[in-house]
């Protein structure tokens, strides 16, 4: 107790010493609050960020496909992997009113090096009246009537092969020695009215005279 009145009888004589002591007490105290703190290191999260980048591996192939017959642009046409034939047709403009499609899959896809045939109704109607063709439609019915490009086998027997005036698309006409687009359109015209049943009658067709008929007579049937 003594001590404690003697601190305060001080206190009380000096109190202009008292507070400037205090102050300095303060000042030390925060200044060294301020040194713990600053020497203090930072605690820092890190936190990772992973960037995905969806790259597309898988390249768009580029295929070719050649269309004939009853489309109204037929020719060869540059397709992604994977199209259907139903989309060939409309790059090619589109269906003629005599197509028919009634044995073909629209949404068979293509494959690079394949043919497309589209027939008319008047080819089908042939197809179905020849007894020969009966037998053959249900094997063009699992084919789609498409066909894909083969080599040629070594005994080269498709060279044999006649063509028939009564079923042959458009382009197999224009195989044949001197007949052209319009000799072969008119072929098609001519059947369409009267069934060839002879050979020989190729010659009343317009524009076909003996010549013609004479070089190409080993390679034609009906």
């Amino acid at each position: 107790m003594d001590n404690l009145n003697v601190l305060l009888d001080y206190v009380k004589g000096h109190k202009k010493n008292t507070i400037i002591i205090i102050l300095v007490l303060i000042i030390f105290v925060i200044s060294c609050f301020l040194i713990v703190k600053v020497n203090e290191k930072p605690k820092t999260k890190i936190v990772e960020k992973k960037i995905i980048q969806k790259v597309n591996v898988k390249e768009k192939k580029v295929i070719k496909v050649d269309i004939k017959g009853e489309v109204k642009n037929p020719g060869v046409y540059e397709v992604e992997k994977g199209t259907r034939i139903n989309d060939v047709i409309e790059l090619s403009g589109g269906l003629t009113y005599r197509a028919n499609t009634d044995y073909i899959n629209l949404s068979k896809k293509v494959e690079d090096e394949m043919v497309i045939f589209i027939y008319s109704d008047w080819e089908i109607s042939a197809f179905k009246e020849e007894e020969k063709i009966k037998e053959e439609l249900p094997k063009l019915e699992d084919k789609n009537l498409i066909t894909s490009n083969v080599e040629d086998d070594e005994s080269d027997s498709t060279t044999d092969k006649k063509v028939n005036l009564n079923t042959a698309t458009l382009e197999q006409l224009m195989t044949l020695t001197g007949i052209g687009e319009s000799k072969a359109k008119a072929i098609i015209e001519y059947r369409e009215k009267n069934k060839f049943k002879t050979i020989e009658d190729l010659k009343e067709v317009s524009g076909i005279g003996d010549s013609i008929f004479d070089k190409i007579k080993e390679n034609i049937t009906v």
